[in-house]
């Protein structure tokens, strides 16, 4: 067998699509099973063992999932933008990473009118602080239905804020929407090479 150092020359890093996709359907779902938890457990309460898994865990899988996420679809992104269907990769991009609606971004003070996938993963990557925002419920705490009592409970919105530097010592913070954000992730990470 010939030594395969020698076939490698060219290679890059190996990112897996449908690993991003898995991550995103975790975030996602991350997200969206938080309203039901909220309502049904208390997270406050050390005796409940499903509440207290959920403060445990979800600011760490939150990180860890978006992290993951924005270094592998950055990674692709630069692989697409230098490959030998650049051109056509660029023309999808620009169809469907818009900027319009994934989250908000200001640099100084200054808001900026887009704000693409690419941005909000090098935000992700580089943020000094991350704060998903919360929301109080509306509704009585379903451990209150039969009782007068009062309990305040709050669940993640979806939205998560991002603030930094940049190396000019700039500070920029974003607001990201994770459900839109995801969608233009899964939209990018689906381009097709021609064959």
């Amino acid at each position: 067998m010939d030594n395969p150092y020698w076939y490698s020359e060219n290679n890059t890093h190996a990112i897996d699509r449908d690993v991003i996709r898995l991550q995103a359907y975790h975030l996602l779902n991350l997200f969206l099973a938080n309203h039901g938890l909220a309502y049904e457990h208390r997270f406050d309460d050390p005796k409940d063992t499903l509440g207290q898994l959920h403060q445990d865990f979800y600011l760490s899988e939150i990180t860890r999932l978006l992290v993951s996420s924005a270094v592998s679809v950055r990674m692709l992104d630069d692989q697409l933008k230098g490959g030998e269907d650049s051109a056509a990769y660029a023309t999808f991009v620009r169809k469907v990473d818009t900027g319009e609606y994934i989250g908000s971004y200001s640099e100084g003070a200054e808001p900026k009118p887009r704000f693409s996938v690419r941005e909000a993963c090098n935000k992700i990557l580089h943020a000094e602080t991350v704060r998903p925002l919360f929301e109080e419920g509306d509704e009585a705490h379903a451990s209150c239905e039969e009782s007068e009592e009062e309990y305040r409970w709050w669940y993640l919105t979806g939205e998560i804020e991002l603030t930094g530097h940049r190396q000019n010592g700039v500070e920029w913070e974003c607001c990201l929407y994770v459900s839109p954000f995801l969608d233009v992730v899964l939209e990018v990470v689906s381009f097709e090479r021609a064959t």
